[in-house]
């Protein structure tokens, strides 16, 4: 029965957390960046960037950028 349970607890970990490899690594990085650039480009700071505010969609490969609560005006725009 324990055993059991520690299966299903393995599964259901790995369905929630499922391990990166090196390329979902850079694609992510590399989307997080655009994001990161973008909102930087419109002369907006998040400062408060953390897992907890990266929200992932493995099977679109999308990544998001969440909790914009704390995000400021740091200047003019650019036209990039």
């Amino acid at each position: 029965m324990i055993m059991m349970m520690m299966m299903i607890l393995y599964h259901r970990y790995h369905q929630l957390y499922p391990i990166l490899s090196p390329e979902d690594v850079k694609h992510y990085a590399y989307e997080l960046l655009k994001g990161l650039a973008y909102a930087h480009s419109r002369g907006v700071i998040h400062r408060d960037l953390k897992p907890a505010n990266v929200m992932i969609d493995h099977d679109r490969k999308a990544l998001k950028i969440i909790d914009w609560a704390s995000a400021r005006f740091a200047g003019k725009k650019t036209n990039r």
